[in-house]
């Protein structure tokens, strides 16, 4: 049975509900997910202390954002609560000054941004960060100007990595990390296949979009004036592909340290580069696949595949097969009953990589 603790802004219980008539807890590996709850009016006196809604059999926790007494058809008074998960807090924090980082890795930029802004300075109670250290490639870059979680964002999508913001009911933390998801197809031997199919039975009611829009190569402008202007470009194109430009003007980058000293162009260049990435992940052709999950066969959500995870998947009938992300989970329950929507993909692919016929 599933239960959630309301909770007020110090993560005290105000009450128990496991009589909701509906719930949808949508989880996303980019991103930040949201929910929406249908309860008895009863609880209203409680909802308009609360803050927090936490989960016994989920990772998430909702930060309510919206609280509404309503009637239904048959004139019952019922409340629709609705808000995103714990991650959203992250939008609580401007990044006022600007942050240099030469060669760290995903992880360490992430997580210091974080560091920073929510427990060394402007401490926003409970927070920590937790280092797996799995990561190694190096990144330069240079932050300002934004919050927080507008920065997360930008960096999840490029880097095809999470920032994950758990509460951590025993130990009354708000815990930090940052995950890359599991590879769970035939190239690796490391952990089990996972394979979706119609035809295994473990899907059904597959729908397929795809969005066109997207760049390939960026100028990207620093400092300076006129012709003595630095200017590098980033190209990302694949074989076969047409020539899509964007200028991106990064003059806020600065090629002077906080010690006003000239920062060498091999240190430089490679945070010009950066933003260039940055912004053509803005770009993007993005193709998802969303089915339902069938929630009596021999795959189980968090036993055998979770968010994140890549898994392969088939479908005959639409010409996919391919190695896709699993970048979201939609959960819903109705009156008792379960449903669980798998969305893949939401990556830039090229037809040949993915597709192997066009769907329109």
């Amino acid at each position: 049975m599933v239960e959630l603790l309301i909770m007020n802004e110090e993560f005290e219980i105000l009450s128990v509900m496991d009589d909701f008539s509906s719930l949808a807890w949508n989880s996303k590996f980019f991103g930040v997910g949201d929910f929406q709850i249908e309860c008895p009016i009863r609880y209203m006196s409680v909802l308009n202390r609360a803050q927090y809604i936490f989960r016994n059999d989920e990772e998430d926790t909702g930060v309510i954002e919206y609280i509404n007494p309503q009637k239904d058809e048959l004139g019952s008074w019922n409340i629709v609560i609705k808000g995103k998960f714990l991650k959203s807090l992250l939008e609580d924090r401007a990044i006022n000054e600007t942050m240099h980082f030469q060669k760290k890795t995903i992880e360490e930029i992430m997580l210091t941004m974080i560091s920073h802004h929510f427990i060394t300075n402007k401490t926003f109670k409970r927070f920590e960060v937790k280092y797996s250290n799995k990561f190694t490639e190096k990144l330069s870059m240079q932050v300002t100007g934004v919050s927080v979680l507008e920065k997360i964002l930008q960096l999840e999508e490029e880097q095809k990595v999470s920032c994950k913001v758990v509460y951590d009911y025993l130990r009354d933390k708000i815990v930090c990390s940052v995950v890359a998801g599991v590879d769970r197809t035939s190239n690796q031997n490391d952990n089990n296949w996972v394979v979706f199919s119609e035809d295994r039975e473990n899907i059904y009611d597959v729908s397929y979009s795809k969005t066109k829009t997207f760049k390939n190569f960026a100028y990207v402008a620093g400092a300076g004036e006129g012709k003595d202007r630095i200017v590098t470009t980033v190209d990302i194109r694949k074989p076969g592909e047409p020539l899509k430009e964007l200028y991106v003007d990064a003059r806020d980058l600065q090629d002077i340290d906080d010690k006003g000293n000239k920062i060498p162009m091999d240190k430089y260049l490679p945070t010009l580069v950066q933003r260039g990435k940055e912004k053509l992940s803005e770009y993007t052709v993005i193709e998802e696949l969303e089915a339902k999950a069938n929630l009596d066969s021999v795959l189980k959500y968090k036993a055998d595949y979770n968010l994140g995870d890549i898994v392969e998947f088939i479908d005959n009938e639409i010409g996919v097969n391919a190695a896709l992300r699993i970048v979201a989970i939609n959960e819903e329950i109705e009156d008792g009953k379960r449903e669980l929507a798998i969305v893949f993909g939401k990556e830039r692919l090229t037809l040949k990589d993915v597709i192997k016929r066009e769907v329109m």
